[in-house]
Parts: structure tokens; C-alpha cells; sequence
């Protein structure tokens, strides 16, 4: 998998913002804020998602040592956090879903889940890795 989880393959401004227009009572909202808000929680989670890259590393490597962890996990954070697409597979999608929903229902009385955002996308919205792992399921294949 290229995405830390399976809800990361949600975050999509495009349908969160879909999901929000088409289910507020309010349509006075614009599409670019829901890009920020994305960044924002974003990097509120920068540490806590360094964090976990650095404790995945150290117990898979406990004779390496914390300063090995570290370092590791702040080569794979700062490679991530140069592209959007990056910042977006590494975080904990979980966790982004969760605070967006929460950020959306207080401003736009709209919560909604990794379930309901993965109802309303279209299939030119579904990633071909996602695709791939359907069809596999489908065919009884192997995943590649």
C-alpha cells in the first residue's frame, strides 16, 4: 500500500467538499477552504506522524537505537512533506477524516465518515491501487 490507511485514499478536497455542499443546509462554501483546512490538520499532525514513523522504526530496529529511529524518521517525513500527495499518504488518515468531520459539523452542521465519503465518489475518483486490490479480490488473484 503506498497510503498509511485505507481512509487516507478519502482525503480528497474535491469530495470532501462534495460531500459537504451536497449535505449542508448552507451552500455558502467555498471549495478552497476545505484545501486549507486539510493542510492545517495536516500539520498539526506532523509530530505526532514523526512520532510514529520514529517508534515503527525503533521496534523494528531496537539494536539501532533512538537516534537511528529518529533520523530515519525525519528522512522519510521530510521526503513526504515536500509534495501534498506525500503529506496526505503519511498522516493517519483516520485521524484527518475525524478532525475534518468534527471541523465540518461545528462550521457547516455536516459530519461524516470514511464510509460516507467512499459512497458518494465516482469511479474516476477511486485510485488505481484501490482499483488493483478490487479486482484482485474480484478475480481471486493475487495482489501485486
Amino acid at each position: 500500500w503506498e497510503r498509511k490507511e485505507i481512509e487516507n485514499y478519502f482525503l480528497s478536497g474535491d469530495l470532501i467538499f462534495r460531500y459537504i455542499y451536497e449535505n449542508a443546509d448552507n451552500k455558502e462554501i467555498d471549495k478552497s477552504i476545505i484545501k486549507i483546512k486539510i493542510d492545517e490538520i495536516l500539520e498539526e499532525l506532523k509530530d505526532k506522524t514523526f512520532d510514529a514513523i520514529a517508534q515503527h522504526y525503533f521496534n523494528e530496529n531496537k539494536g539501532k537505537g533512538f537516534s537511528n529511529a529518529n533520523n530515519y524518521a525525519r528522512e522519510i517525513l521530510d521526503e513526504a512533506w515536500s509534495s501534498e500527495s506525500g503529506r496526505l499518504n503519511i498522516c493517519s488518515g483516520k485521524e484527518v477524516i475525524s478532525k475534518m468531520s468534527g471541523w465540518s459539523n461545528e462550521n457547516y452542521g455536516v459530519s461524516f465518515s470514511s464510509k460516507s465519503l467512499a459512497r458518494i465518489m465516482t469511479a474516476d475518483e477511486i485510485p488505481q491501487e484501490m482499483k488493483d486490490v478490487i479486482y484482485s479480490l474480484e478475480s481471486n488473484s493475487a495482489f501485486t
